[in-house]
């Protein structure tokens, strides 16, 4: 079975995973699978991403696969991945840092939060 097969399945099979939803603030006020969220529908829903610099200040980016149904093709961050309905973000750092780096001792340093809206 080709890869490109095997990454489909494991991609359609994550539309029905629960992600809380959010108010601007941040503050949870109720749930939504993956699907509606990537629907077109706007609803707020938090991610987290690590930024990875090496010793000269320059950054690590990767390419997204083209599959993917947001942003296919671009380059982003070198982790980025949504939080769980339940999961806090510290730990959902963890998970995504391990899943796409294998990587699971470091310290992240918080660089803030921010709401971000698309209006098309």
């Amino acid at each position: 079975m080709p890869l490109n097969y095997i990454l489909i399945l494991v991609y359609y099979g994550q539309s029905a995973r629960i992600f809380p939803l959010v108010d601007e603030e941040g503050t949870v006020v109720g749930s939504a699978t993956r699907g509606e969220c990537h629907s077109g529908s706007k609803l707020l829903h938090p991610v987290v991403h690590l930024h990875v610099f090496n010793s000269r200040g320059e950054v690590y980016l990767q390419r997204r696969p083209d599959w993917k149904d947001i942003q296919p093709g671009k380059w982003d961050t070198a982790v980025g991945g949504h939080i769980d309905y339940g999961e806090n973000p510290c730990d959902a750092l963890r998970r995504e840092v391990r899943e796409e780096l294998g990587i699971e001792d470091f310290t992240p340093v918080s660089m803030g939060k921010y709401a971000r809206f698309f209006i098309i």
